[in-house]
Parts: C-alpha cells; sequence; structure tokens
C-alpha cells in the first residue's frame, strides 16, 4: 500500500491513472462448482478470497444444493471485475435460466423457494435487484460542492467522512472537473445535486446481489480497469441505457463487510485508489452519454 501510495502521488494527471488502471497485471484465479447440473434453472456466481471461508459455507447453507461458481482470488493483483467476468463464463456454459451475481459476505434474508418462484412467474425483466438495492445519482459534485460536504460533516462530527470527503476534495482541484461524485436521494443530498452536473440520475444499485438472465451479463461484462471501486455503478449505467429490462425483487439483502476494511484516514493507498475510481466512472459515463461531452461544475 506504501508504494502505491506513493506512485498515485506523482502521477501529474488523470491519463497517467487511467494508463496505470489499463495495463495492471491479471490475477491468479482459482475456480470451483459445486453441484453441477445439465441446464440448472439458476446458478450463483461467488467472487472470494478463500473457498473454505466462513462466509462461504454461510452463502452454501443460504442456497443449498444449487449450482455454484466459486472465484477465488487474492493478493496484490486481486481484480474484482475479473472474478466476476470469469465466474460468470463459467456459468454461462452450464446453460442456466438465471444468474446470481453473489459476494461472500452477504446474507440473504429470504425463503430460497419463494425466490425462485418469483424468477418463475417473472414479468418479462431481465435483470433484477433486492428490494432494499441502493437508489443514487452519479454527480460531477467539483471542489465547492465538496467543501460543502466537509463543512457539513464537520458541523455534524462525523470525522471519517469529513476525511474521506477531504480526499475527494484534493483529486477534484488536482484533476480537474471530469469527476465522478455520488449522491443519494437524502433531503441534502437532494441540494447538492441541484447546484451540481449530474451525469446520471435515478440509478438502483447492489454490486453484491445482482441476478440476471445470462445474456445480460455476457453482453455487458464488467470493465475490468476498475480498481475493486464503482464497476457496479459503471455496470448499472450501462445496463440502463441498453433497453433492458430492470425490476426489483422482493428479497432483502445484508452485507456484512469486507474483513479488509480500514478507514480513508489510516489507508491512504484506499483513499487513493478510490479517486483513480471516481475519475474512470466520470470519463467512461460522460463517453456513454454524448450530451455530456465535458462534465462542468454548476458554479
Amino acid at each position: 500500500p506504501l508504494d502505491l501510495s506513493h506512485f498515485y502521488r506523482y502521477i501529474s494527471n488523470k491519463f497517467g491513472l487511467f494508463k496505470f488502471m489499463e495495463s495492471r497485471q491479471p490475477a491468479d484465479l482459482r475456480i470451483q462448482i459445486l453441484n453441477e447440473k445439465k441446464e440448472p434453472f439458476i446458478v450463483l456466481v461467488v467472487p472470494t478470497s478463500d473457498f473454505h471461508s466462513g462466509n462461504v459455507e454461510r452463502v452454501k447453507k443460504a442456497f443449498p444444493m444449487e449450482t455454484m461458481v466459486l472465484v477465488e482470488s487474492r493478493g496484490q493483483f486481486f481484480n474484482y471485475s475479473q472474478s466476476c467476468n470469469a465466474g460468470i463464463n463459467e456459468a454461462n456454459k452450464l446453460r442456466p435460466n438465471w444468474i446470481l451475481l453473489c459476494n461472500d459476505d452477504v446474507i440473504f434474508k429470504g425463503n430460497l423457494e419463494e425466490l425462485k418462484n418469483q424468477l418463475k412467474n417473472n414479468q418479462g425483466f431481465d435483470f433484477l435487484l433486492p428490494s432494499n438495492a441502493t437508489k443514487m445519482t452519479v454527480v460531477a459534485l467539483g471542489p465547492i460542492g465538496n467543501l460543502i460536504l466537509i463543512i457539513a460533516n464537520l458541523l455534524s462530527g462525523r470525522i471519517f467522512e469529513m476525511a474521506t470527503r477531504l480526499r475527494l476534495l484534493l483529486a477534484s482541484v488536482k484533476f480537474g472537473k471530469q469527476y465522478a461524485s455520488f449522491a443519494y436521494y437524502k433531503k441534502f443530498h437532494k441540494f447538492l445535486i441541484a447546484i451540481s452536473k449530474k451525469i446520471v440520475g435515478d440509478l438502483n444499485v447492489c454490486g453484491y446481489f445482482m441476478i440476471s438472465k445470462p445474456e445480460v451479463f455476457q453482453n455487458l461484462p464488467f470493465d475490468e480497469h476498475y480498481l475493486n471501486g464503482a464497476e457496479d455503478i459503471d455496470f448499472m449505467a450501462r445496463l440502463y441505457s441498453s433497453g433492458y429490462m430492470i425490476g426489483q425483487i422482493g428479497v432483502e439483502i445484508t452485507q456484512i463487510g469486507g474483513g479488509t476494511f480500514r478507514t480513508l484516514m489510516s489507508d491512504e493507498a484506499r483513499a487513493l485508489r478510490d479517486m483513480a475510481n471516481r475519475l474512470l466512472l466520470g470519463k467512461n459515463l460522460t463517453l456513454w452519454h454524448p450530451d455530456d461531452k465535458e462534465i462542468v461544475d454548476s458554479n
């Protein structure tokens, strides 16, 4: 992480970051298929750092006897998008009706048979998210918007959020205005959306639990240039503009959170990685929305 922090600090512009992200070494992957069946109704794809972890065992118990593709990868070249794509490719070979992409750290709050019945009675949807998916708008918040959030977090005593936002403010100043931020549908964030340039609105996102017809994942693979962050928002933005039918399914999912989580104050590499991902997201979203040839902060 210290070497990565040093590297980021001396990249002079966003194009250097993009070149680095595009030329990363592929990760080592191991794939294990459980309960393999011919043309199963549903196949789970589960990226994980350890086939034998407690998290994987929890997923197995929640989905007993279902066909499951486990993708194990860890270390400095770990690439979440690469793990997802590799697992989805293996799942597609089994010719399922549905693919459920599921992190290993989720808790499934529901009845498996009820979930399958909902899929069997699906009303024309190609892609489904849980009922508690996060709704967000992607904006080019810019230095002024980030500064407002710093002051708000300071006044409310949220030191962690303030430190995170300070790093994003520095990034928006250093790298220019082509920089994506996220605003959720809360009262204060509506004000931020009003003063910022909106890139994509009304996205429902739940990157750790997605149910899809196989052709959707096949036609819209995850972008492997991201540094393990923002790839789900990137995917959902492309999905919403693709013409596929998107709906919600009546289950709620809780994510425990990865065991390697550390605050952005103590892990500079993690914070800088987040900056790089937001820059790439801003670049990609402008390409998908021709009217936004340049993201300009409304301030």
